[in-house]
């Protein structure tokens, strides 16, 4: 089980890259993301070792795990990419497929002693989920002929507010303040918003 969870986002992103024109930058931009958030992620966890806080309310958890775990990284990851890609908007999401893919593996490492599936379960349908619902946008962003990079920005913008939603539900069924059922409905609708928008968007390039 632990096998296919490591291999579960870079299977996600294999299949993802299949579908794109420039499968070569993409490639490109996911081992970027790999890189960075190999170097970033472990100076995040000695600066701000997760380990020595506890944890125990809403907002503990958001500033350790939502801002400092994921948003610093992934917003040095995300400039990163961007800039080597060539300022290309639309490699972002396959460079973020690389950082999350490091998370998935640091939280399978950080619970290896005592190893839980479920949680593993739901951040990687959190990560796929919101950056194909990212991506989807970027497309739909591709098709505006003004203010391209503007509209980016946005679509930036309401990918990270769509992920601190996602964090904030499982904090608040974490902390029991949702039932389980409210927690797997949640993800199950982000999972068949995300796979709705990615069909519609792949489809419709398909067709032209």
């Amino acid at each position: 089980m632990v096998v296919l969870l490591l291999l579960c986002l870079p299977l996600v992103f294999a299949s993802y890259a299949f579908q794109l024109e420039d499968k070569n930058r993409h490639i490109f931009s996911f081992f970027l993301g790999i890189f960075t958030a190999g170097l970033l992620i472990p100076v995040v966890s000695i600066v701000f070792p997760l380990a020595l806080h506890n944890i125990d309310s809403m907002k503990s958890y958001v500033y350790h795990a939502f801002f400092t775990h994921t948003i610093v990284p992934l917003l040095i990851t995300a400039l990163a990419v961007f800039l080597l890609s060539g300022f290309q908007p639309l490699a972002v999401p396959s460079g973020l497929f690389g950082l999350f893919t490091v998370k998935i593996y640091q939280q399978l490492f950080f619970t290896s002693a005592d190893p839980r599936v479920m949680p593993v379960v739901f951040y990687i349908l959190l990560y796929a989920s919101t950056l194909f619902i990212f991506d989807a946008l970027l497309h739909f962003c591709a098709e505006v002929t003004f203010y391209y990079y503007t509209l980016c920005g946005l679509c930036f913008l309401g990918f990270l507010g769509l992920l601190f939603g996602a964090y904030f539900g499982w904090g608040l069924w974490y902390f029991g303040n949702i039932s389980s059922v409210s927690a797997v409905a949640l993800f199950a609708g982000l999972t068949v918003l995300a796979l709705a928008l990615h069909i519609t968007v792949y489809r419709r390039a398909g067709s032209v």
